[in-house]
């Protein structure tokens, strides 16, 4: 009887655990995935993805001096891969939003910059194709005023 008990607890925890791993990403995956957003550079989307894991500093070294090169440091702290996932998600769509794209922009479109990245995380100015100077709150700093992904998703206007 306890046989029967314990496997149908076994079963449940699967059947409730199962569509949590399925979302979970690694470190790889996610660096694939958002390699576009950063100048489709596998190194930059690396240094993203795991400055943004760990809570330390972003760093995209962009030239050959320092002076050239565009940082910042997460607010949230350390965040999960799939926290992370989130943030990056919410980043590209509200920058796709205001015409600014990943890949071979279209007439009213621009291609991303790592400064757009850098204004979308960390709050910031960003120009449109219409040379439209837009304020953006940023992903992570609203994220590190305890806001859920919901909240941030409905005040940038772009679905998660």
């Amino acid at each position: 009887m306890l046989t029967m008990r314990m496997k149908k607890l076994i079963v449940g925890v699967a059947v409730l655990v199962a569509p949590m791993l399925a979302l979970a990403q690694s470190p790889a995956q996610l660096i694939e995935k958002y390699t576009p957003l950063v100048s489709n550079n596998p190194e930059f989307a690396k240094v993203l993805v795991t400055g943004l894991r760990d809570g330390t500093e972003v760093v995209f070294k962009a030239g050959r001096t320092p002076r050239n090169w565009i940082s910042f440091t997460p607010p949230t702290g350390k965040m999960g891969y799939g926290n992370v996932d989130n943030a990056l998600t919410l980043a590209q769509g509200s920058l796709a939003s205001l015409n600014i794209v990943t890949g071979t922009p279209q007439s009213g479109q621009r291609a991303v910059t790592l400064f757009d990245v850098k204004a979308v995380l960390m709050g910031g100015n960003v120009t449109t194709p219409q040379n439209t100077t837009i304020t953006l709150p940023g992903v992570l700093i609203l994220r590190s005023q305890d806001l859920g992904w919901g909240e941030i998703s409905q005040k940038l206007n772009v679905k998660l």
